[in-house]
């Protein structure tokens, strides 16, 4: 008696979790759908774009200008210098760049350093305490599909790196899946 009576408020408790769990999940995907698409809107009229920092690319969807010094790039409050190399990697302010990289990163924001100059990155520091030739190839709002289509493009025109490191986090998975398609030879 008194076990099905356990049995009979377990199940209902274990019922009421997976409904609550499945309108949670729900309720996260259509706001996280509106969100990301008001947020990819608000990027289109951003000024970085106006500024062309961040460029479209025909391979691989979208990359940081080549070339570009600029003394004061904005990024909320913060105003930092961003440079960049021939390739449209974020690098140290004058560094031409090559063709031949001890080690290639890649990856979103974080890698990129959004809102800090290349020198206080992740990236930047290796570099500098590594005393290694190393591309930043990062940029915000990249995602798995972008990172295969960039390094296949630059390999295919003769880059060479001894090693890529990938750094990869939760929301690459969600621009993956709701903002990229492979189309023809890995372009996105």
């Amino acid at each position: 008696m008194y076990i099905k009576k356990f049995l009979n408020i377990f199940f209902k408790f274990i019922l009421i979790i997976l409904i609550s769990l499945f309108l949670f999940l729900i309720i996260d995907f259509f706001f996280g759908k509106i969100l990301i698409d008001k947020y990819i809107d608000q990027i289109k009229d951003n000024p970085y774009y106006l500024k062309k920092q961040r460029v479209r690319h025909s391979f691989y969807h979208h990359t940081l200008a080549p070339q570009i010094d600029y003394r004061k790039t904005g990024w909320g409050p913060t105003t930092y210098r961003l440079c960049t190399n021939i390739h449209g990697f974020k690098s140290k302010c004058g560094t031409l760049g090559g063709d031949h990289y001890d080690i290639g990163f890649i990856g979103d924001s974080f890698t990129e350093g959004l809102g800090v100059r290349h020198e206080d990155t992740f990236v930047g520091i290796i570099e500098d305490k590594k005393k290694l030739i190393i591309a930043n190839m990062g940029v915000s709002s990249y995602s798995p599909k972008i990172y295969l289509s960039k390094i296949h493009h630059f390999i295919g025109r003769g880059m060479k790196f001894k090693h890529i490191v990938v750094f990869m986090d939760v929301s690459d998975l969600i621009d993956d899946s709701n903002s990229y398609i492979f189309k023809n030879d890995l372009k996105v």
